[in-house]
């Protein structure tokens, strides 16, 4: 009986656990070129001035490294006719001590170049259906609950495939991060709005709870 018991107790114990999810293949460089295809509106949504549209012509031409990033995007912006942002290695940009331009051509040059020559992290932030499948099920199975087992709940995801068609093949990626809700002072404010909860270092420190939640619930699963 004893033995009987055992066998029934390893049954289910290695039948019915459920598998770890299979890491998707990472993106091949056909479908990288195919999804960077909705980079352009993507970028174009995001330049602050009055007519978006004008870059509906502008194409992706290749990702750029970050020791490259200033010198490309200086030139590039130059032959725009805009020799007056000045460009730093951590993605940002300022305009120049002599101002030459109006900011029309200032956000048209930049947001144009962007849209050419986006840094390499952009590349990373592009996510497969297959990717975005296996995100999805890491959420809803892993992170969410693991998340209201230190006190931070979330009340609501979207469904599967909103979760894909608002993705935008990553550059828009939802997270449970982004909708945390607590009785506790919020972190949210602290999270980025892709909600990946990239936020500075600086910030991080500030709220010791985001640290640790992190550290036990990371925002993405491995392989991706």
């Amino acid at each position: 009986m004893g033995s009987i018991a055992a066998s029934t107790l390893l049954f289910v114990l290695t039948g019915c656990a459920p598998q770890a999810a299979r890491i998707p293949r990472p993106a091949s460089q056909q479908q990288i070129t195919s999804m960077m295809r909705e980079w352009p509106r993507y970028e174009a949504g995001l330049i602050n001035y009055n007519s978006p549209a004008a870059l509906e012509g502008v194409s992706f031409v290749k990702f750029v490294s970050d020791s490259q990033w200033v010198a490309v995007m200086t030139a590039c912006t130059a032959e725009y006719g805009v020799t007056d942002i000045v460009y730093h290695r951590d993605h940002t940009s300022t305009a120049g001590a002599t101002t030459t331009t109006g900011q029309w051509a200032r956000d048209f040059a930049n947001g144009a170049c962007i849209i050419k020559f986006p840094p390499v992290a952009v590349k990373k932030r592009l996510k497969t259906p297959q990717q975005l499948d296996y995100i999805y099920t890491y959420y809803k199975n892993e992170l969410v609950p693991c998340m209201a087992s230190e006190g931070f709940a979330v009340k609501r995801m979207p469904a599967r495939d909103r979760f894909r068609q608002t993705s935008r093949s990553g550059l828009t990626l939802w997270s449970p991060y982004s909708a945390l809700e607590t009785s506790r002072a919020p972190v949210n404010s602290l999270v980025t709005s892709d909600g990946l909860a990239q936020v500075p270092v600086a910030e991080r420190a500030s709220d010791p709870r985001l640290v640790a939640l992190l550290a036990k619930c990371p925002a993405l699963p491995p392989g991706v």
